[in-house]
Parts: C-alpha cells; sequence; structure tokens
C-alpha cells in the first residue's frame, strides 16, 4: 500500500490518497482543496474508488464533489457529516467567503464499527465525536486517518459547532483502547 500526502489549498489542510498494492485503484481521505488539480495529478489513471470525510469542515471536504462526478466515485461518511456538508453555514464555507458552497450528500452513510471491502482490504470506520459529532477515523490496515480528531502536537478544537471536550476524551480513550500507539497515524493538520 502506497500513501500520498497532499496539502488542501487554499485552507491548509491533510488530504491522502491510498493507493492499493495490486490494483489500479486509490481511496482519497479528505480532498479539502478548491481546485482539485493538485489531488488528480497523484491518482494518474487510478481509479478512485471511495472517497471518504472525516468530518464536515470546508478544509476537509471542498473537492469531494468534483472528484466524485468527474471520478464516479463513492462519497463516504457518516450520517451527521453527510447532513452537514449540504449546508453552508454547518460546513463553515460560507464563513470562509462569504459565499459558501453546498455538497450532495453522501453515498454510502458510515457507522461505528462498519468495514468496508476494498479489493480484500478492509477499510474500518471508528466514531469518534468530540471535534465534531459526526467525526470519524478511518483505519486501513496499520495506519489510521484522524481527520482533525488527534493531530500531532496541537489540541484539537472543541469550540465549533458540534464539538464537545467530553466526547473527545472519550474519543480518545476509544482509539487508545484498540491500540492506537501501535498504529501509524495520518492527521488531518
Amino acid at each position: 500500500m502506497k500513501i500520498e500526502r497532499i496539502i488542501n489549498q487554499p485552507v491548509p489542510s491533510n488530504c491522502f490518497i491510498v493507493f492499493h498494492e495490486k490494483e489500479e485503484s486509490c481511496i482519497v481521505i479528505d480532498p479539502g482543496s478548491e481546485d482539485i488539480s493538485g489531488i488528480e495529478s497523484f491518482i494518474e489513471n487510478k481509479k478512485v474508488e471511495f472517497i471518504f470525510l472525516t468530518h464536515e469542515h470546508l478544509d476537509h471536504v471542498w473537492g469531494a464533489d468534483q472528484l466524485r462526478q468527474k471520478y464516479h466515485a463513492k462519497l463516504c461518511c457518516s450520517l451527521e457529516v453527510s447532513n452537514a456538508i449540504t449546508d453552508k453555514k454547518k460546513n463553515l464555507s460560507v464563513f470562509y467567503n462569504q459565499v459558501g458552497f453546498e455538497l450532495n450528500a453522501a453515498d454510502i452513510i458510515l457507522e461505528d464499527a462498519d468495514v468496508i471491502d476494498w479489493h480484500n482490504v478492509p477499510v474500518e470506520i471508528i466514531h469518534t465525536p468530540g471535534h465534531t459529532d459526526g467525526s470519524i477515523c478511518i483505519k486501513v490496515c496499520n495506519h489510521l486517518f484522524t481527520g482533525d480528531t488527534i493531530i500531532k502536537g496541537i489540541k484539537t478544537v472543541t469550540k465549533l459547532p458540534g464539538g464537545n471536550k467530553e466526547k473527545l476524551q472519550n474519543s480518545i480513550e476509544k482509539l487508545e483502547k484498540m491500540g492506537l500507539n501501535s498504529l501509524n497515524l495520518y492527521c488531518g493538520h
């Protein structure tokens, strides 16, 4: 498995592209760039099968519909995130540029402990509320994509809508019980 990190623009955050070793396919996690050309340069001729959103904030979702339309990929996220991305206030985009954007609802609604089979590679979903109510982490083999649930060296923001310090602490404890220290972490920032 190969993993590429792209810095989303214009609001910097991390987008990850996970390439399957034996298949000409990839998944995209948190495509938050307004212009998806930087993401596309890493995809090349691969088939994008799934797009995963760890949470609904603009810097993690902005390019999702463009990628979905171009590659006919399935957009996957929690129900709370699916509902929020359809509203420019809830995805916070209107506060960025006073215009904002709205995305289409998800194709696949994810719940805690769901597993998506990606060419015999399990993609495991862990519901981790705290940064937002619908936040998830995505585990692929020994790699954990945390979105903004865990950010190395930075305290997770809980003051935005849907944020909750107690829920975040419970989510961190849940991840620790799963063996957080034995996983490779890929954070949202």
